[in-house]
């Protein structure tokens, strides 16, 4: 009876974490989406500069919602799986300062990219389990 107890407990434990990182992954990947989405909004709008206060506020705000939610992720994957996606957020920061378009629009896509792919690294499956 005991040893139903635990395999019970066990069971339920590795229900509860898969739960909440799927929902915790889910939540990151729809705001970074939504994050750079906007920021990739505000780059085509602007026609002969990019380094404007309100593309900068936008992509502070991804990088404190990012850095927030990385800490969390950590608990779930290494940091390894995670790390191209600050890599692009800091491309993106000094290619917005340099006012550099096409390194923008590229780490913007990148982002994007990265953020679908988390799913894939982190997602619950039989692989991620073992």
């Amino acid at each position: 009876m005991k040893r139903l107890i635990a395999i019970l407990f066990i069971v339920f434990l590795l229900i509860g974490v898969s739960v909440t990182e799927e929902l915790l992954l889910h939540h990151t990947i729809d705001n970074v989406n939504s994050s750079s989405s906007e920021i990739l909004s505000l780059i085509d709008e602007s026609e002969d500069t990019i380094n404007t206060e309100e593309i900068s506020s936008s992509l502070e705000n991804l990088k404190t919602f990012w850095n927030d939610e990385e800490k969390n992720l950590c608990f779930f994957t290494s940091y390894e799986k995670i790390k191209n996606m600050d890599e692009s957020i800091a491309k993106l920061y000094y290619a917005i300062k340099n006012n550099d378009r096409s390194l923008a629009i590229e780490n913007v896509a990148c982002i994007q990219n990265y953020s679908n792919f988390l799913h894939y690294i982190m997602g619950f499956n039989l692989n991620n389990l073992f």
